[in-house]
């Protein structure tokens, strides 16, 4: 699983809201810390309100080390 982490990640800065949506989607799946930060990122800054909404989604999935 931690080899679709590098594509997912790149994936986010696509111009097609439809690869985003699908890249949060494996990010929120894989639940992988490093992905907090641009999830986070989208989830506040993107242009689109649809990939605003599952990046917050993707987000609640994700649970990070204490």
């Amino acid at each position: 699983m931690a080899e679709a982490l590098a594509p997912a990640l790149q994936a986010l800065a696509d111009e097609d809201a439809t690869v985003r949506s699908e890249a949060v989607g494996v990010l929120g799946w894989l639940k992988n810390a490093v992905a907090l930060a641009p999830l986070a990122s989208l989830a506040t800054h993107d242009p689109d309100a649809s990939i605003r909404r599952v990046a917050t989604a993707a987000l609640g999935k994700l649970r990070v080390a204490e």
